[in-house]
């Protein structure tokens, strides 16, 4: 493109409003004014600030490397100025292996050499070796003896405190087996609260049931016990569940507790213990899990309990593999070829000799269920064959785990018919059993168990994980994945990243395979070089990375064919431009302005979607994530499959044959199985191709559990993308209306990672890089100022609520993100060589005079590093003044 005098139309259409961004930057324009390109009149022309150019014109132009070590918040005023050369991915040898004896203890001496926010996963080598306490056992005989005793002797509490939680447990479990009996009149009484909170459990002395404590961590926080604790209630109460409140949750009981009467003796030590952290209460209720099988069931108040049971004991590993399942498929009314006829026939003859048909599960000497391979859930004999494929498919969503199967004419006793001799009935029943999955996978834990144990006694090396860099250029993040698991032959779950990257760019970033040796991955590079993926620099680990775990990234970016921008509005209001060569001058003064006050903390187009008019841009992902959190699972599910259509300037994202198949789509009004025909071949595609394949699997009437194929980040992703469209929004009417300083209301990061309220008091003391706004969710509180309100009004604009109690695919938790971020480590250098450069700085004739020709640059590397989840363009943003998405 030639640098010409002549005027264009804006492409106003374009601007970076369409995703939130207004017209802020993080220091206000110092030379010349900027013009409101949105419609201001006048005639007169203007230099501005802004500069533009082309960014990934190759994939070499845009290379990040990541840099290790978990992020921490409570760094955020100087986390740029730490020297990070030590922990920056960077992949320099794909061939050298470690030796087959290394322990790890070279590759935790180089982390532990390097600065503190430089130890990349010291996390992980700090809780990998530290020591387990050696603390007092004791053993129970049965699940509700463990529970007595961690209440009276383990809990924050008095021992008469804990006699009291005891005979709650048991009324609560007495209520929920009543409910099974009288369904229709269960929970009559609204006011009442039917869960009970539990003080925290600490680890002053073990408890456990016979002796056997497999938890492995030691802590004044209660794991090991409330590990127990969770186990064993269970056990003991299969109808109830538990589950460890939050750490905002538990702080709330505790004060609670402290304003109730009769309150624990401890509780002046609730709040934090000694090392800042907070206590966790314990929530225990009703278990609900299967109570959608209630209308169904025969016999629910005798089958269900048998079914918790079944569940809570979990899966049996028979080492002599003779009673393991040959099928992980559902059968209705066959038998399997291998299946065992005895202990169906155990099930139905034995049912005279106990309640109604009722098997004791308990052996009374231990207080736990015994292992049995099946159980049997008999069904109103109203229910009719065609409903039947309802009830297996609650069955597999209340438990993925479970197999069921079905069998007809089983005898039960009818109503007053107590002995083996009098009249019976017969039904259908559904045989529910585990799957050969979760039995693979319940041996597999065995034998993880047994290694782990030999080589704690044997003092063997423990490190079985590889962690080595990856290298790809031009792939996606889930490509990636699909190309590790094809290359290394393991699964989705044996590869932990830590974060995803750019596609259009060469990336460097750590990776570790699970129970993978650096050989094998060595030699699965012949096959992930031909897909532009490489790994190198191969060490052993004994941990996994898992998303979130890195401190940041360091980026090289090539801007190719810079040019400045002059700006002119005319009589009627429309707003034209043209561009002139961009002096050094000028880039080293944008440069050294974000360098020293930082730049917006924007998310990128990458997370919600391209900047544009909807007619060319097509679906973003903040629009699928809206549906999700009104609901709306089969609209989000046809927003993905409509797709992005097109680039800006009119060019198709995708080719024709991806177009054909959304087409058909749309046009054959969601037709599953027609439009999966149509796909296009390869690994393309592959969050649409998942979500069909679950609408086929499971119906159109059930768009959620299609969804729910997907991994939880890729769904999660989509919401997500909602979130930061509405900060993206509130940072800009944050800059607009209260400007680049700490106002009254604001929200703060303190030293502690609390979040605080600017207040007039504390006013001085805030620094700019400290204010966070959040992403709203349930769990967040809003600034106190006039930006909270604006929060409010635009999720009522959108319609949407986040609560907690819906499904998590309707919903967030939310988080904080600051508002500004440093960049003081920005350094620039002129690329020298034109490759891939299309502007020929040839100024006309008639340039003007005031334009040094000689200063002129065409081509700019950038180098500069970013904490975790702050975008790289964003601070392109504010160094060129960028208002368009161009």
């Amino acid at each position: 493109m030639t640098i010409t005098k002549e005027w264009k139309r804006k492409p106003i259409s374009y601007h970076l409003s369409t995703i939130g961004i207004k017209d802020v930057f993080c220091t206000e324009p110092v030379v010349q004014t900027v013009p409101d390109i949105l419609g201001s009149k006048g005639t007169n022309e203007e230099e501005t600030l802004e500069f533009t150019g082309a960014i990934k014109v190759n994939p070499e132009d845009f290379v990040v490397r990541e840099i290790g070590g978990k992020a921490r918040l409570d760094n955020i005023k100087d986390d740029s100025q730490v020297s990070r050369s030590r922990s920056i991915a960077n992949l320099t040898d794909a061939n050298t292996l470690p030796p087959e004896n290394d322990s790890g203890e070279h590759e935790k001496a180089n982390i532990r050499n390097a600065a503190d926010h430089d130890k990349p996963f010291v996390n992980y080598l700090d809780s990998q070796t530290k020591p387990v306490q050696s603390l007092p056992l004791i053993s129970a005989s049965s699940a509700e003896e463990v529970v007595q005793l961690i209440l009276t002797r383990a809990c924050i509490c008095r021992a008469d405190d804990g006699i009291h939680f005891m005979e709650k447990l048991k009324n609560l479990s007495e209520e929920a087996a009543s409910d099974l009996e009288h369904v229709d009149k269960s929970s009559s009484n609204k006011n009442e609260e039917h869960f009970i909170i539990i003080p925290p459990i600490i680890d002053e002395v073990i408890i456990s049931l016979d002796g056997t404590d497999t938890s492995s961590s030691a802590s004044s926080h209660g794991v090991r016990n409330r590990g127990n604790f969770h186990r064993t209630l269970k056990l003991a109460y299969p109808l109830l569940k538990s589950s460890t409140l939050s750490a905002e949750e538990s702080l709330l009981e505790a004060k609670l507790a402290r304003t109730a009467k009769g309150r624990c003796e401890n509780n002046d030590d609730d709040d934090n213990n000694s090392d800042g952290d907070t206590l966790r209460y314990l929530k225990v209720e009703k278990d609900s899990a299967f109570q959608c099988l209630v209308p169904h069931l025969l016999f629910p108040e005798r089958d269900l309990p048998s079914l918790y049971r079944f569940r809570n004991n979990g899966c049996t590993v028979f080492t002599n593999g003779k009673n393991r399942n040959n099928s992980g498929r559902k059968v209705h009314g066959k038998k399997r070829k291998h299946e065992s006829e005895s202990i169906i026939d155990k099930e139905a003859n034995n049912t005279a000799s106990n309640n109604k048909g009722t098997e004791k599960d308990k052996d009374k000497d231990k207080g736990s269920t015994f292992e049995k391979e099946q159980i049997l859930l008999y069904l109103k004999p109203t229910v009719e064959r065609k409903d039947r494929k309802e009830i297996h498919y609650l069955i597999s969503k209340c438990y993925r785990d479970f197999e069921t199967g079905t069998k007809s004419d089983v005898h039960y006793h009818k109503e007053g018919e107590e002995d083996n001799h009098g009249a019976v009935g017969t039904t259908t029943a559904i045989t529910v059993q585990w799957s050969r999955r979760a039995q693979d996978a319940a041996l597999k834990r065995k034998n993880k168990m047994n290694k782990k144990a030999q080589n704690a006694h044997t003092n063997t090396n423990t490190n079985n994980n590889t962690l080595c860099v990856v290298k790809k250029r031009r792939q996606e993040h889930l490509s990636l994945i699909n190309h590790l698991v094809a290359g290394l032959k393991c699964r989705q779950s044996d590869i932990g990243l830590a974060g995803i990257k750019d596609t259009q760019a060469v990336t460097y970033q750590y990776c570790t395979l699970r129970n993978i040796s650096p050989s094998r991955a060595r030699n699965a590079n012949a096959y992930l070089k031909q897909r532009n993926i490489e790994l190198g620099n191969f060490q052993r680990v004994s941990f996994s990375l898992n998303q979130g775990d890195s401190q940041g990234n360091n980026f090289e970016i090539i801007v190719r064919d810079m040019k400045r921008v002059e700006t002119k509005t005319d009589e009627n209001g429309v707003a034209y431009e043209r561009f002139i060569p961009c002096q050094r001058s000028h880039v080293a003064a944008m440069a050294d302005r974000v360098r020293e006050s930082g730049f917006v903390n924007f998310f990128g187009e990458q997370r919600i979607g391209e900047a544009g008019p909807e007619s060319e841009v097509g679906t973003r992902s903040s629009d699928i994530g809206r549906l999700m959190l009104h609901g709306d699972f089969a609209g989000a599910i046809d927003l993905l499959m409509k797709g992005r259509n097109k680039r800006r300037g009119g060019d198709f994202i995708e080719n024709e044959e991806s177009r054909k198949m959304r087409d058909l789509y749309t046009t054959s009004n969601g037709n599953v199985e027609l439009t999966l025909s149509a796909f296009p071949r390869g690994n393309g595609l592959a969050r649409e191709r998942t979500v069909l394949q679950g609408l086929k699997r499971y119906g159109k009437d059930k768009p959620l559990d299609a969804l729910k194929c997907l991994n939880f980040n890729v769904r999660m992703f989509w919401i997500n993308a909602y979130q930061s469209l509405i900060w993206n929004k509130m940072a800009s009417e944050r800059m607009l209306r209260l400007g680049a300083a700490p106002a009254i209301g604001d929200l703060f990061m303190d030293s502690n990672n609390e979040i605080e309220v600017v207040t007039e008091a504390n006013l001085d003391n805030v620094e700019l890089l400290q204010i966070v706004l959040p992403l709203p969710g349930y769990r967040t509180r809003y600034p106190e100022n006039i930006i909270g309100d604006l929060y409010v009004k635009a999720m009522e604009q959108d319609g949407v609520k986040f609560v907690q109690d819906t499904v998590s695919e309707a919903t967030a938790k939310g988080s904080y993100r600051p508002l500004i971020v440093s960049c003081d480590d920005l350094t620039w250098e002129e690329v020298v060589s034109d490759q891939g450069s299309t502007t020929q700085m040839q100024p006309d004739d008639d340039d003007d005079d005031n334009v040094d020709n000689n200063d002129a640059v065409n081509d700019i590397k950038f180098h500069f590093s970013l904490r975790s989840g702050s975008y790289a363009t964003m601070c392109l943003r504010e160094i060129m003044s960028s208002t368009l998405a161009r």
